[in-house]
């Protein structure tokens, strides 16, 4: 299949020291041609900081 997403292994992190959260480590995703995702997932586990990491992709016309 083609992918039209795909991110390997990525970490994201916000802090340092005692403060650093890991928000998403070593994350592996694809979405191919044809297929249909939903991301949850319960308040804080990452899911608007992985939809920013995929970059230009826009979601925002989503909101209600």
């Amino acid at each position: 299949m083609t992918a039209l997403i795909e991110m390997n292994q990525v970490t994201k992190t916000y802090g340092e020291g005692k403060m650093k959260v890991v928000a998403l480590h070593e994350t592996n995703f694809q979405l191919n041609a044809g297929e249909f995702v939903a991301i949850v997932g319960p308040s804080g586990s990452g899911k608007t900081t992985f939809l920013t990491t995929l970059g230009p992709v826009s979601y925002t016309h989503l909101r209600a």
